[in-house]
């Protein structure tokens, strides 16, 4: 099951061939990189490539990127960038995939025998659930896919699992709350990795740094055996010397170049071809239109956002209401949160924001009666 990655580049960066890696080696993949340093591309790139062939692929997602997994890459400076691999500009496309979104009111909802996803195509998105939910239906689906593998053993890849940014089920990465749910997915991780191979399961984390991991979770580092290197400082760093002889040549990796090192072919220098499918974390109306169009029509905007969307119409006087107002009145107090519901909102055009040339530049919403009224969902309300 031969993975082209892209170019595979000399010491001196100059490119010597094409990057192919035998997936069926790869058991199991660690694929770390800092913001930026192109690891989504990676981990889209290779879920592209096995998806060439006959075996279930499931990706667990706690954002929402692997969205556009399902839609082909359309934005020029990307596109443009075909050429430099010998792709065409038009050959952009996205792979048929079920996705499921179960914060998502629109979503399909998940199997009732979570042991399905163990074979076929799918996506779980976990965007929107809390820590402790999202821990939790973690655990759940590794355990239901590891047990419907665990009747037979095999000695060919069935089902590779893709558990992108693997650091959000750990208990290190969690509110103190909900650190006993992290720790069931990090028990449901450890016996996939540990176990999975004998039944035909291949893993692959993807994380920012091994230092996600706690202590307990060693055993999960113990069995991996390709990892791919992007970008990095710090600790990771120190990890990486342990494999690469080198950990300090990640601080100085251009975006998009990896090395990726597995015993049966040393380390390979790779500069990453981009995806065909589109790298971007979409909101909700557009994961909507992507995922299940057939139900837009009947969503406008999620009930977190419509609550807010009335209290904001309920208190907007002459004077538009600030951000800072808003996160009072509705009680808000995580700034991420509410600029996730704002920016929901204002995707779907229920209000429009605007910066004032004030100090600070602070933010200030305006709210449309028109799109208020073609926003709303029946039933919802402040109580709902």
């Amino acid at each position: 099951m031969p993975l082209w990655l892209g170019h595979r580049l000399d010491a001196e960066g100059r490119v010597v061939g094409r990057a192919v890696i035998p997936l069926a080696l790869t058991l199991h993949c660690y694929l770390s990189g800092t913001t930026g340093s192109g690891k989504s591309y990676l981990t889209r790139t290779i879920i592209e490539e096995a998806a060439k062939y006959d075996l279930g692929i499931l990706i667990l997602d706690p954002r929402n990127q692997s969205a556009g997994l399902l839609v082909g890459e359309d934005r020029p400076e990307i596109l443009k960038a075909y050429e430099g691999f010998g792709m065409k500009s038009d050959g952009s496309r996205g792979f048929p995939f079920s996705y499921f979104a179960p914060a998502m009111p629109w979503s399909q909802a998940l199997p009732k025998a979570l042991a399905e996803l163990a074979s076929g195509r799918s996506i779980v998105s976990f965007k929107g659930m809390d820590d402790a939910d999202r821990c939790t239906l973690f655990a759940k689906v590794l355990d239901a896919v590891f047990e419907a593998s665990s009747s037979q053993e095999s000695d060919r890849l069935r089902l590779l699992i893709v558990v992108d940014e693997a650091q959000r089920f750990t208990r290190k990465r969690v509110d103190e709350s909900a650190k006993p749910r992290a720790g069931e997915a990090e028990r449901a991780l450890d016996r996939t990795a540990r176990e999975g191979r004998k039944y035909g399961q291949a893993l692959m984390l993807v994380s920012q740094s091994i230092k996600d991991f706690t202590f307990d979770a060693a055993s999960i580092r113990q069995q991996i055996n390709t990892h791919a290197f992007l970008r990095n400082i710090d600790r990771e760093m120190e990890y990486a010397a342990d494999i690469l002889g080198d950990g300090k040549q990640l601080a100085h990796l251009p975006t998009g170049t990896a090395l990726v090192h597995n015993a049966a072919w040393g380390t390979l220098h790779v500069q990453v071809r981009p995806p065909f499918s589109k790298v971007f974390e979409f909101n909700e109306a557009d994961t909507c239109n992507i995922a299940a169009p057939e139900r837009r029509a009947g969503v406008g905007i999620s009930a977190e956002a419509q609550k807010l969307l009335d209290l904001i119409r309920q208190n907007t006087s002459q004077q538009p209401l600030n951000l800072t107002t808003i996160a009072t009145l509705a009680k808000i107090t995580s700034k991420r949160r509410l600029l996730a519901i704002i920016e929901e909102l204002e995707s779907t055009g229920a209000i429009r924001t605007r910066s004032l040339p004030e100090r600070g530049r602070p933010r200030i919403v305006d709210c449309s009666e028109q799109t208020y009224r073609d926003n709303t969902i029946p039933g919802a309300s402040l109580d709902s």
